[in-house]
């Protein structure tokens, strides 16, 4: 089998897809899965997982046709190595240049996909509220003075829930400097708006901006408020927000 026919056959799958991406390994193609951005990667992993902003696993049941593939990616055959092998989760873990490689030569044959029309109508949602809230800080009267014209800073208003649990996420609590939050908002509300539009990317800002609002927002009873069939960020229906990361399917 040459390497443009193993290629026509490799399939992108995000990360609520792993159920649908084992599916498609066992019937006889290969799976480019791509792991949550928040999963927390072993520290026994290599020192390349541990760093690496995103990670996957290429399942495929064809060990041979599974080595050939990652060997054409970039991955040196000594560092091959088959998690589960002969089991119907056996893969090969990726990262970095051999990632973007095998991205690349996923169907569709580009980075950017279309978005459903459930995530633009949430992404406008997203939108409105983050321009509506805006963390900011004001003035009053302390309840207990000690001098004429004392005044106590208080917070009048907050950024939204889902934005501030983000920004946790990308280390921003741990960082110094006014700009910081900033700079992360004008991205969100970039990414927004390409969201939106019709567009978006599967390892970029905007799936992390789903991966993160979308279990807050059904909590909340925000999102598909009393559906039992809830609509989630792939379109799989669940009854329980708990649903949203299946962790026990999670192959490491």
């Amino acid at each position: 089998m040459t390497h443009g026919q193993e290629n026509h056959k490799m399939q992108l799958f995000l990360a609520r897809e792993l159920r649908a991406a084992k599916r498609y390994a066992l019937k006889g193609g290969q799976a480019l899965h791509l792991m949550p951005k928040n999963f927390v990667v072993p520290k026994t992993a290599p020192l390349c997982f541990r760093q690496a902003k995103q990670i996957a696993h290429l399942f495929d049941q064809d060990a041979k046709r599974l080595r050939r593939t990652a060997a054409s990616v970039g991955l040196p055959p000594p560092k091959i190595y088959i998690h589960r092998e002969g089991a119907p989760s056996q893969h090969v873990d990726l990262c970095g240049r051999p990632l973007t490689r095998c991205i690349t030569a996923c169907k569709p044959h580009r980075r950017w996909l279309r978005s459903h029309l459930e995530q633009q109508e949430l992404a406008r949602t997203l939108l409105d509220d983050l321009r509506t809230h805006k963390h900011s800080i004001g003035l009053v009267p302390a309840p207990d003075p000690k001098h004429a014209g004392h005044k106590i800073r208080v917070v009048t208003e907050r950024n939204p829930e889902w934005y501030s649990l983000l920004a946790g996420r990308k280390g921003l609590h741990k960082r110094r400097g006014r700009n910081r939050n900033g700079c992360l908002r004008k991205k969100v509300v970039r990414a927004l708006r390409r969201l939106s539009s019709g567009w978006y990317d599967p390892i970029g800002l905007e799936y992390e901006i789903l991966e993160t609002a979308v279990p807050l927002l059904i909590e909340a009873g925000e999102l598909y408020p009393g559906s039992e069939g809830k609509l989630l960020l792939q379109g799989l229906p669940v009854a329980d927000a708990n649903d949203y990361v299946e962790k026990d399917d999670i192959p490491i």
